[in-house]
């Protein structure tokens, strides 16, 4: 008798009865259905020395699991022409010694009546269990999208298998283009995150799995000449706001091109040009028109640029930078938040205030505060540091750093990407682990590869 995943076998939620032998989480029935025995050529007998896929997934290559999604969606494809259905749990999958996937058992197999159809979904979501993080998490964003299918908002659902192929292909060719080297801004086949910038930096984006779009916005500027210099910026629009995904793109564009002409010029300190960048990058939220019956414009916004072997960063909001080297990881910002706030007053726990009402609530932001008041200025904080040895300046959304509270769990995984990995692997890498564990919000990052010495 095979071992069953703790828990609900479908949402892998904790079980909990809720009364009718139902999951109180996604309502599932929490003890198989009877139904039809599985359709031709789909077998049910694995062979001797065949293991669980939920044992041993992590440690397939990313090849092997491409191939492990392939075999699925053939034996999807035979319950989808048997209009027949299951719900398979990650245990029901085997894998022989020659990568050959198979079934345990059909699980609560049964009929499809009428207008109802075969939802891929569920065979999707039980093998994401299986080969997520690893080895999935190193590959295309689309991979991970697509074996996170049941996470996807009501309307943009995969359902046939022919969805699901067309987006595995999609994954692949997404792979091919995009390994170990960036690409433009807006290419369609690598949407919905999209990679860019030079060898030493990159960025990506994503918007996440509940949101109906992406008002997150990055943006990236180098040169170089006797004094190379770097610029990052990533901005994340307020969800409450109108016109919050201009807001990001307004802010992140201004900045960057303000740093930029910083740069060029030649003069002055590093730490009053992102000073003035972000007063510049507010004006420019501030000046846009907008619906006076709704909340105004705003946005956070983190910013580094790097000279040499020095770093400066400047923000307003949460939006955070990190500084991660084979050593550890620093959180270089400090939220202006309303938890930020609460916590360092010491007025309530930090679990506690991640529970309130109030724990999205930015006290800092780009663009005007109240609607019928007169534009207010902003206050950065900047701050400046060296860069002692090699490692990756890091800036981030709230998307993902929520995931990863600790800087050290960042640092980890940012170390995951691999020894050598270019700044696109990390930050595809950064916004795959995002998707992995949830994806409720917009996720962007942008990276700098520092080469130290």
């Amino acid at each position: 008798m095979l071992a069953r995943v703790p828990g609900c076998p479908f949402c892998l939620a904790p079980a909990a009865d809720r009364g009718d032998g139902r999951c109180a989480t996604c309502g599932e029935r929490l003890s198989p259905r009877s139904g039809p025995p599985p359709p031709p050529g789909v077998s049910i007998a694995p062979p001797d020395g065949a293991r669980r896929l939920v044992d041993i997934g992590h440690a397939l290559s990313l090849d092997a699991a491409l191939r492990v999604v392939h075999r699925l969606l053939d034996v999807a494809a035979c319950f989808e022409d048997a209009r027949t259905s299951w719900r398979p749990i990650p245990g029901d999958y085997m894998i022989d010694a020659s990568g050959g996937l198979h079934l345990a058992e059909a699980r609560g197999a049964w009929k499809l009546e009428g207008a109802e159809r075969f939802d891929v979904r569920w065979s999707l979501m039980a093998l994401g269990a299986c080969v997520t993080p690893h080895p999935v998490v190193l590959g295309p964003t689309r991979l991970v999208r697509l074996l996170s299918a049941h996470r996807e908002a009501p309307g943009r659902r995969l359902a046939s298998v022919d969805d699901a192929r067309r987006e595995l292909a999609r994954a692949e060719s997404e792979r091919r283009l995009v390994a170990d080297r960036t690409l433009e801004d807006g290419r369609p086949d690598v949407a919905p995150c999209y990679l860019h910038g030079a060898p030493a930096i990159a960025a990506a984006t994503d918007e996440g799995f509940r949101r109906e779009r992406n008002e997150d916005a990055v943006e990236l500027a180098s040169g170089g000449g006797e004094r190379p210099w770097t610029a990052l910026v990533v901005c994340d629009g307020v969800a409450r706001s109108s016109r919050a995904r201009a807001a990001a793109v307004t802010a992140a564009k201004t900045a960057r091109d303000a740093l930029a002409r910083f740069a060029t010029a030649g003069a002055g300190a590093a730490e009053a040009a992102v000073d003035r960048a972000i007063r510049a990058a507010h004006r420019a939220v501030c000046s846009q028109r907008y619906d006076r019956r709704g909340e105004p414009p705003g946005t956070t916004i983190v910013c580094a640029f790097v000279r040499g072997a020095r770093l400066v960063v400047g923000w307003v909001g949460d939006s955070r930078a990190y500084w991660i080297t084979k050593d550890g990881a620093a959180l270089l910002t400090r939220d202006h938040s309303w938890v930020h706030d609460v916590v360092a007053r010491r007025v309530m726990s930090e679990t506690d205030a991640l529970r309130h009402p109030l724990a999205h609530a930015l006290t800092r932001c780009l663009g005007p505060l109240e609607a019928a008041a007169p534009v207010r200025d902003v206050e950065p904080e900047v701050i400046a540091c060296p860069l002692r040895a090699a490692g990756h300046v890091v800036l981030c959304t709230d998307g993902l750093w929520t995931y990863y509270r600790d800087p050290a769990s960042l640092g980890r995984l940012v170390a995951a990407a691999g020894e050598g990995a270019s700044a696109a692997r990390i930050a595809r890498h950064l916004v795959n682990g995002a998707l992995v564990r949830g994806g409720a919000d917009n996720v962007s990052v942008a990276i700098y590869a520092h080469p130290g010495g």
